[in-house]
């Protein structure tokens, strides 16, 4: 008995154990039902952080040494800020913080602690000289003056904006909420001229944990109301509206009850499971419906038919579950929990709806009449577009292929154009009250992030004069990066203490040891003893440096941290180790790794749906045909990302993984009706076959990408993207299946019958090639930085004053050299180059020429860095940045220039293929002169990384 058969006495008993089934359907809802509404929300996106067990224990080490990093950060805006009525009001506000019951201490301008010279040396004192002082004004600018470290973290430049840190007691998820709103409601209770802004990583956390609460309870309803007005505008009637609705219901009751169960709480990513098993839902019952409709006329048993109808569909139905679910289940190989338990719960409830589906609705329908023969008609204008498209096929094959082909090209230059770059902060709308506050305290206070930096003396001992110098030297150096608004460290702290203690001396510093040793003594006296423990252990040989930052994205924040390790241990010595940590720097390398295992993710994914469209039809030749109108929309909406300047991040990032197992399911049932429906000639079939399940793939598209852009609304902005992107790479798959498709099923005629057999294999592997290209196409100036696996690094010259950077890198299976310049002093460091090049490749020696191609495209280069800064005026950051790149991967080496724009960000300016030789013996000689290492040294760090690739041993 074949596989068919089966399925038609299942459904012929299925007629007969309908009531029992339906008991059983009812009462496992009913149980699953309250566990579903139960559902929690995560409060601290704790299911967000990837499994990295270094960076966690070492940030988990700083914790126990400094305390928390993740600070509330308030900002008191006010006219009269620094009279003493306003300072009266931010003492009054600082206490009023101070008091609730989330708040462990607070840091303002009013309570914060200095030294003062005093008749016996420093003394304690507070900051803000007495209110009632009448010379008041003067006495204040004269302590802000001789605090300037101090002053600058808590009043900004314009003395207009007052910096309040709170540091917030280890609180569950619903009382942080209740802290961030209380302290909205201190802000709102102001009077007039005053403005509260709030801010940190725990406010991002409340108001993430506060925009799903709300998106659960207006978008589920919303989906339900559009995905029933569609139903009802294109089935036209009640049951075409009811049904799919039902199962669509039952399934995620289901899906959520069985998510609760396993004790866990929806978060960002899961956030998404509602929407999208409500729309997968919907999916099969619209081709099981069409098929019902189109038993319209038909004589006979009701459920005789029926069951043999839903035999026939029960196959296509079930791959495009399958391949569905697949393209799911492959982000369960994330290193991320959200989205593992996304990958996990959306497959399963799309296997759950499939058995739903095909067992309720025909269970439903076994009970109707069957519909009279007009119903079985589409909508007229759907009929009369199905027609045109089928016409078109037909007509001008190559033309529909070379139409796909030529905006496959216009899409893949954009795919160079894609970023990875995730911002918490910018996953809001403008209009939040996160984001305005936000991007309001980073324009007042010159910077709302911090990346800390922990050091550590590695012989045990406590820290020394020069090492103290060492880093107030770096501390200034810090400036010259323009992400960079300022830091604070033990320098600073111990630099107030010292001038109270020496107001004689010239020094900034001490420059002895024991000098040092008697102000660590005197610290520990008359400081601030949670101040000081924030800064520098017990022992003296731990320290942190807070670096403020801008508001950077993911992929910049990490370039910045390595680019910084690699400066600190230039400044700081070998006695020093250095660690970035921080919950910023944190959530910026998780939020990396998530969207570098997504991409991993969807090459699995591809690889499992192509093996079931090969098991379930046994084709080769059917295969090829398929890979293109499931491969180009991807491409498509790859491309778009990229010319409108969309950033790949953890919601964009999902949209390839999640559609390509849906892209599948048009292709999959075209395929199985055009088997059927194939009797030696392929037009007949084809009409046929677009007639026939056309209209379900027209109404089951609009119907997926309809409830997908209902998610544009959504309060995050990820979340938006992937939904419209995704309903529209759904609408592209459809454009594919019923003209790409069609045109390639055709090829396959023509290519029996041995006619235009090389024009037609030619545009089909082309369009089959274009997504392949699109991945593989340069593909090191594709790949994104922080995906780069650094293998040593130093700065360029060694000594201050640096003007770069060089880098030796893996990048996937190319080993690359970069030399990154970020200098004011272009034209000398290329005049170095030029002649240390000359003297490297005199004329006559092979590599010459190769030399003298090298220097004219570096000369075009600078170049065009020059050109960047011609409009820049003079006191702004104008320095000419410039990378350099030798990139070896075997057989293929290449040179290539890239223009940094200053924020994570570059454009390639030139590439050529350059020959082996030439290359290794540049980078062999850069390395050698830069790292100070003999040949045999150079060997031993090049030589593993390319010996895997090739049989030249460099």
């Amino acid at each position: 008995m074949n596989s068919g058969r089966l399925v038609r006495c299942y459904y012929l008993l299925l007629g007969r154990a309908r009531l029992p089934l339906l008991a059983l359907l009812v009462l496992l809802t009913g149980l699953l039902a309250l566990p579903a509404s139960r559902v929690g929300i995560e409060q601290d996106n704790a299911s967000m952080v990837a499994a990295e067990p270094v960076q966690q224990a070492g940030y988990r080490h700083f914790k126990e040494l400094f305390g928390r990093d993740d600070l509330l950060l308030l900002g008191l805006q006010s006219d009269d800020l620094l009279s003493p009525t306003g300072l009266a009001r931010l003492d009054r506000l600082t206490r009023d913080i101070e008091q609730l019951p989330g708040i462990e201490r607070v840091f303002s301008l009013s309570n914060a602690r200095t030294a003062i010279p005093g008749p016996f040396g420093a003394q304690p004192a507070t900051l803000l000289p007495d209110l009632a002082a009448e010379d008041f004004s003067t006495r204040l600018d004269e302590r802000l003056r001789q605090n300037r470290e101090l002053g600058s973290r808590l009043l900004s430049p314009d003395r207009t904006t007052a910096a309040i840190l709170a540091v917030p007691k280890q609180t569950d998820g619903n009382r942080l909420q209740d802290l961030v709103s209380a302290l909205r409601r201190i802000g709102d209770e102001l009077p007039p001229g005053n403005r509260l802004y709030l801010t940190g990583i725990p406010v991002q956390k409340a108001d993430v944990a506060r925009a799903i609460q709300r998106d659960q309870r207006v978008m589920i309803p919303l989906s339900v109301l559009v995905l029933g007005l569609l139903l009802l505008l294109l089935f036209r009637r009640p049951l075409g509206v009811l049904l799919p609705l039902a199962v669509m219901g039952i399934s995620l009751t289901w899906t959520i009850g069985l998510y609760s169960l396993a004790g866990l709480q929806l978060n960002t990513v899961t956030a998404l499971l509602p929407p999208v098993i409500m729309v997968l839902a919907v999916a099969t019952c619209i081709h099981l419906l069409h098929g019902w409709l189109e038993l319209a006329g038909e004589r006979g048993e009701v459920r005789t038919l029926l069951a043999h109808r839903m035999a026939t569909l029960f196959t296509p139905c079930l791959l495009t579950a399958l391949t569905t679910a697949i393209g799911l289940f492959s982000l369960t190989v994330c290193d991320v929990p959200a989205v593992r338990n996304f990958g996990l719960y959306a497959g399963l409830g799309t296997l759950l709806s499939f058995i739903l589906a095909t067992t309720l609705v025909p269970i439903i329908l076994s009970w109707r009449p069957l519909p009279p023969r007009h119903a079985a008609r589409p909508p007229r204008l759907l009929r009369r577009g199905l027609r045109r498209a089928t016409r078109l096929v037909l007509w001008q094959p190559a033309g529909v292929l070379l139409a796909a082909g030529l905006l496959s090209a216009l899409a893949l230059p954009g795919l160079w154009q894609i970023r990875n770059n995730t911002d918490l902060v910018r996953f809001f709308r403008p209009t939040a009250p996160l984001y305005t506050d936000t991007l309001a305290l980073d324009r007042s206070l010159g910077g709302v992030e911090t990346i800390e930096m922990m050091l550590t003396r590695k012989d045990g001992k406590a820290f020394d004069a020069d090492q103290l110098q060492r880093l107030a030297a770096w501390q200034r150096e810090l400036q010259r990066h323009p992400e960079i608004t300022g830091s604070f460290g033990l320098p600073d702290l111990l630099g107030v203490l010292w001038r109270a203690e020496h107001p004689e001396s010239a020094a900034s510093l001490p420059t002895d040891n024991a000098q040092l040793l008697d102000l660590f003594d005197l610290l520990s006296g008359i400081g601030d003893r949670q101040l000081v423990r924030r800064l520098v252990s017990a022992d003296l040989r731990h320290t942190r440096l807070s670096i403020q930052l801008h508001l950077l994205g993911s992929a910049a924040a990490s370039r910045l941290a390595e680019e910084l390790l690699a400066e600190g241990r230039s400044w700081l010595g070998e006695g020093i180790s250095l660690e970035a940590t921080g919950s910023f720097l944190l959530m910026s390398g998780d939020s990396n790794r998530l969207v570098r295992s997504l991409l991993m993710s969807f090459g699995l994914s591809l690889v499992l749906i192509l093996a079931a469209l090969y098991a379930a039809f046994h084709s080769w030749r059917l295969l090829l045909v398929a890979l293109a109108p499931n491969l180009i929309p991807l491409l498509w909406t790859g491309g778009l990302m990229g010319w409108f300047d969309i950033d790949l991040n953890t919601g964009t990032a999902m949209i390839a993984a999640v559609t390509i197992g849906l892209v599948v399911d048009d292709t999959i049932h075209f395929l199985h009706r055009y088997r059927r429906e194939q009797h030696g000639y392929a037009k007949p079939a084809l009409v046929r076959t677009t007639l026939g399940v056309g209209p379900a793939l027209v109404i089951s598209t609009l119907v997926l990408a309809l409830g997908f852009w209902v998610g544009i609304f959504g309060s995050f902005l990820p979340t938006s993207w992937f939904s419209l992107l995704t309903g529209a790479t759904l609408v592209g798959a459809l454009l594919c299946d019923l003209l790409v498709l069609p045109a390639g099923l055709l090829l396959l005629e023509r290519l029996r019958r041995r006619k235009h057999a090389a024009v037609m294999l030619l545009c089909l592997l082309l369009l089959c090639a274009l997504p392949a290209w699109a991945a593989d196409a340069l593909p090191q100036q594709l790949q994104q930085n922080d995906a780069d696996l650094p293998v040593r690094s130093v700065l360029l010259p060694a000594a201050p004053p640096h003007v770069g950077s060089l880098k030796l890198l893996k990048r996937g299976t190319a080993v690359v050299l970069q030399t990154d310049l970020e200098t004011t002093l272009l034209r000398r460091v290329l005049a170095a180059i030029s002649r240390s090049e000359q003297q490297r490749w005199p004329a006559g020696k092979p590599g010459h020429d190769a030399m003298l191609a090298y220097l004219d495209m570096l000369s075009a280069a600078a170049a065009a860095a020059e050109q960047r800064v011609v409009d820049i005026p003079a006191g702004e950051d104008r320095r000419r940045r410039l990378q350099i790149e030798f990139i070896a991967a075997p057989p293929d080496y290449r040179l290539a220039f890239f223009l940094p724009d200053g924020r994570g960000q570059r454009t390639l300016q030139a590439s050529r293929t350059i020959g082996a030789e030439f290359c290794l013996a540049e980078m062999r000689a850069i390395l050698g002169e830069q790292l100070k290492l003999d040949s045999e040294g150079v060997d031993r760090i090049l030589g593993p990384l390319l010996q895997q690739h090739t049989k030249e041993q460099p």
